[in-house]
Formats: structure tokens, sequence, C-alpha cells
């Protein structure tokens, strides 16, 4: 089909939304609609070369139960224009987001949680926005890890009770982090970041992290 395609995997199937443009998927009434997958290999959804895309009053992860996962809960590719707003991402995804060569993306008054990997991945991307957002109880081996991408921005977002192997941010051939407001405590980690020449943390609350334990 022109604008899905289903890719195997492991134990199903991805559904990957493609060629799109003005796409909204809205949760109506007052408690947000979930979108859960049985396959624990494979991405709840996937999004590939689509344009101004919105994502309103969801709940995505897979189910019935946690286990053990393969793949994130939301995964977007070569994109623009992409806004989540009062989404909860939740694991056993490995991460709640992989974003590679994306383009003004903005996840909103949203949360990230319980992912067993990590927090999320940004290859190549630029112009992304975290507003009034959690990240709190993902885990084992990274925070948020961005790869060759500028102009990231957390503003007013809460980081709590995260563990990893790495900083909470680690950047490389990053450029224009900067983390505003909101909170980091309570997490066991490896440091804020990797790289203080980069990332700036201005007026964030209670900033405190506990180094995580090395894996022998």
């Amino acid at each position: 089909m022109e604008f899905i395609r289903w890719d195997p995997n492991f134990d199903g199937n991805t559904l990957t939304i493609r060629n799109v443009e003005g796409l909204k998927i809205i949760g109506k009434g007052e408690q947000p609609v979930r979108l859960l997958v049985r396959p624990r290999y494979v991405f709840v959804l996937n999004f590939e070369h689509c344009k101004d895309v919105e994502m309103v009053n969801l709940v995505m992860g897979h189910a019935p139960q946690e286990g053990y996962c393969d793949s994130g809960v939301l995964g977007v590719v070569d994109c623009e224009r992409m806004c989540i707003r009062q989404c909860e991402l939740f694991g056993c995804g490995t991460e709640g987001l992989r974003l590679v060569n994306v383009r003004s993306f903005s996840f909103e008054d949203s949360v990230i949680r319980d992912c067993t990997y990590g927090i999320l991945t940004a290859k190549n991307c630029a112009e992304l926005s975290f507003v009034r957002t959690r990240f709190t109880k993902n885990r084992e081996f990274w925070g948020v890890s961005l790869h060759d991408t500028k102009g990231v921005v957390f503003d007013g977002c809460a980081f709590r009770e995260n563990k990893s192997e790495a900083p909470l941010f680690h950047v490389t051939s990053c450029s224009e982090v900067v983390v505003t407001g909101g909170e980091i405590a309570d997490n066991e980690v490896k440091g804020l970041t990797n790289n203080s020449g980069v990332v700036s943390f201005n007026s964030v609350g209670g900033v405190s992290t506990t180094p995580s334990t090395e894996r022998r």
C-alpha cells in the first residue's frame, strides 16, 4: 500500500506509516486512547517520510505484559514538523523515542516511562523541543542519547528515578542542547552529561544524580 507498510520482524510486523502529510491521530474523550501491540520486537508505530503529523491524547506501549523487548515505542525517520501532545509512551519498549533525520519535532505535556534500555535516541536531527514532559523510571544503558543533532531544548521537563550506565545526556557531534526549568532528581546515572560545553542547564530544580554502579 502507498501509505502503509508492514515490516516483518521476529515475532510480528511493525506498522510503518509513510509518505503522508497533514495526518492527525487524536484520542477522543477524557481518557487517552490506548495503542498497544502484542509483538515484543516491533515499534508500536513507525513513521517514514512524513510531514505535519500531530498525535494527541494517546497511550502507546507493548502489551499485555512487560517481558522483554527489542524495539522502542515510537520510531520517526526522515520526517518534518511532527507534534506529540498529551501522550504517554511506556516500556517494555527499549526506548520511548527513536528519531533519525527528523526536523522540527515537538513533544509536549507527555510522559516517557519504564523503558528498558533508555529514554530516547536522536541521530542527525534538528529543532527538537520537549516541553513539560516527564521522563521517569527508564533504565539500563542510556538516558537521552543525541548524535549529530542541533537545536535541542528541554523546557520545564522532569527527569526522575531513571537509571543508566551512561550520563543522563550523552551527546556526540551536537550543538545547542539546552535544559531549562523543570527538575532533575533521584537518578542513578554517570553524571549529567559527557559534554558540558554543549549541554547547558538553566534554572533546573533539584539537580541531583547518584553514580550508577559499574557493570562487572
